[in-house]
């Protein structure tokens, strides 16, 4: 019974040996099997990585390509004084005589538009009288 106890007690321990031994085996499988895919990750993930960074670059570029070379400061010119009475006087006179709206634009310093405004309210208010 002893040797029957002691052989069973053997048993069990070769069994457990072996199982540990298959376990042991199986993890390092798995470990590797991990190892292996995480490497292929981590290539894979460096390519997205790198073809991200190329990416922002070129566009990178592109901003800098199309950001104006030179940039220039808008200061708010000073307005040019309307039209007051003499250069109204100035203007019909010069309608009078017969000059074009541009050249008497060009002549008193205001907009040609200005100054055809200006004859035909004058010719209306000529006409009402």
């Amino acid at each position: 019974m002893i040797v029957t106890l002691a052989a069973l007690v053997t048993a069990l321990a070769l069994a457990s040996l072996a199982v540990s031994v298959y376990a042991l085996l199986t993890a390092h499988r798995l470990f590797h099997a991990a190892k292996v895919i995480t490497k292929a990750v981590r290539a894979e993930c460096a390519g997205v990585v790198e073809t991200a960074q190329s990416q922002c670059n070129a566009l990178a570029r592109e901003l800098q390509a199309a950001k104006p070379q030179t940039q220039v400061d808008l200061v708010p010119g000073v307005p040019k004084a309307g039209m007051n009475l003499t250069r109204r006087a100035h203007a019909l006179r010069l309608h009078r005589k017969g000059s074009s709206p541009e050249h008497i634009a060009a002549s008193i310093e205001v907009p040609r538009q200005e100054v055809e405004l200006l004859i035909k309210v004058h010719e209306i208010v000529l006409n009402n009288l």
